[in-house]
């Protein structure tokens, strides 16, 4: 069997690592991230 994953988009973050990144909104105040999604490869 053959899995095939095509990337929809990507998420900008401050963050480059897991350790000190915030899991969830409430500890992340302040930071700004965005997500962007790639529409032409979203059916």
């Amino acid at each position: 069997m053959k899995i095939e994953l095509k990337s929809i988009g990507m998420i900008h973050s401050p963050h480059r690592e897991a350790v000190g990144t915030p899991i969830q909104p409430r500890w992340a105040t302040g930071i700004e991230g965005t997500v962007e999604a790639f529409f032409e490869l979203v059916s």
